[in-house]
């Protein structure tokens, strides 16, 4: 085979954003044993930009440029390379306690009790890659190819290892940059494979400027709220301990936090508290078959990873407050002496990311309705977060909510209750609701 005209060398600086989980088969995090620096392989990393081109790109184009599993006798091989990516500095590891949700009653499984292991957000790989091509042509649509996969990462719709759904694969590409070489001409081919000119290899490299737009069918969702009331989700009051004063030595329970102490809202828990709400939304509009479209479904049969991917709320304007109390005995419904409770909860404000990835048009405006209503729901304190939902904990007030979508952008002001674009909130209400789509409009 000939060798190819046109040589590509993307740089760029891969940044998770969330709690990250690469495992081996047996589930274990990829972390190097001498160094405890965390591993992204190559593999991993082209092949979930793979199955992104795949559903937004020229399958040709696709299939050139990632390789295809064709017949042998029609096997494409692929055009680009790349080498494990493996964290600029040691891991900082995270443990987040999680519960089973109970779907007949909506609350916890007290026997489902478990821990989630991730990479914390932050860390840092270089990631470099190689695209060679036949033609300019060609290299240029692979070019864009390469871009639109990079600015899908930054916009939430690829997101790389485990537990993506709730969170876990968020990245950021920075300084992301390039050089071509044309082989064909001389001076190209030895500098590229020179081992000392590095400075004029560097001088080569541009700047990209990605393009806003991240795909043909995708939602995303932002919703701005502060806190109505004060808020404990539970983390290990250990971690507490050790990032805080002496006060927090006698606390009983304590908001979850990430690994650099920011407080936070974790995307299992919204996502969870938002399934549940839309299942009674689903419900009064008869359209239960949907939730598992939309959340996905773990059974044995049809298991499915679902269509929405929500991340971490950082909660920012935070302040902290200790809440005491007293514990009943479970045999005898009175005060247990010598057994006050102190909790810590937190009020501030927060940001709620959600991505809705759905290429079905009219399933992708009924699970754009039903998100919305579920959102809007939370907003409006309906439903609460985190624990003593009875006591008052965990109520929100909505600022504003943001769609950008296909049809159009929605904004929705809760303090001034507007909308901006209402005639497409009624279309996706109709579609929701069983009717045709002009009917709302």
């Amino acid at each position: 085979m000939s060798m190819k005209r046109f040589m590509a060398i993307y740089r760029f600086l891969l940044i998770s954003t969330g709690p990250l989980h690469i495992g081996d088969d047996d589930g274990e995090l990829l972390i190097e044993e001498n160094s405890g620096r965390a591993v992204l392989p190559g593999t991993s990393f082209i092949g979930v930009l793979k199955a992104y081109a795949k559903k937004n790109e020229e399958e040709q184009l696709v299939s050139e440029l990632f390789g295809s599993d064709r017949p042998a006798d029609q096997k494409i091989a692929s055009s680009l390379q790349i080498r494990d990516m493996v964290s600029k500095e040691q891991a900082a590891i995270e443990y987040r306690p999680s519960v089973r949700i109970d779907g007949r009653f909506g609350s916890a499984d007290d026997q489902g009790k478990f821990e989630h292991v991730f990479v914390a957000a932050g860390t840092r790989f270089q990631g470099e890659f190689y695209v060679s091509a036949e033609t300019e042509k060609q290299s240029e649509q692979f070019h864009q190819i390469a871009c639109n996969c990079i600015a899908a990462i930054n916009h939430g719709f690829i997101r790389f290892g485990a537990y993506k759904g709730i969170g876990g694969g968020l990245m950021k590409a920075e300084n992301f940059r390039y050089s071509i070489y044309d082989l064909f001409k001389i001076d190209d081919f030895f500098l590229l494979f020179s081992r000392k000119d590095e400075q004029e290899k560097m001088s080569r490299f541009e700047d990209i400027n990605l393009p806003e737009a991240a795909g043909k069918q995708e939602y995303k969702f932002s919703l701005s709220v502060r806190f109505d009331a004060p808020m404990l989700i539970r983390s290990d009051t250990s971690v507490e301990q050790s990032l805080d004063d002496t006060a927090s030595k006698h606390l009983d329970a304590a908001p979850i936090r990430s690994s650099d102490g920011k407080y936070i809202i974790p995307g299992s828990s919204w996502r969870g508290v938002l399934r549940h709400q839309m299942e009674r939304i689903l419900g009064y509009y008869g359209q239960t078959s949907l939730l598992d479209d939309i959340f996905g479904n773990s059974g044995d049969k049809n298991p499915s990873s679902g269509k929405i991917y929500v991340s971490d709320a950082l909660i920012t304007s935070d302040r902290s407050a200790d809440y005491y109390g007293i514990h009943i005995d479970k045999l005898t419904g009175g005060v247990m002496k010598g057994a006050l409770r102190q909790e810590r909860t937190v009020w501030g404000r927060a940001l709620f990311q959600l991505n809705l990835a759905e290429e079905r048009q009219e399933k992708a405006e009924k699970a754009a309705g039903a998100i919305l209503l579920g959102l809007r729901d939370i907003a409006e304190g309906s439903v609460n977060l985190g624990s003593h939902s009875s006591g008052g904990f965990g109520y929100l007030r909505g600022e504003s909510l943001t769609v950008r979508s296909p049809e159009g952008a929605v904004s929705v002001d809760f303090r001034r209750q507007s909308v901006e674009n209402k005639a497409l909130v009624d279309r996706w209400l109709a579609r929701l609701q069983g009717g045709k789509a002009n009917e709302a409009v």
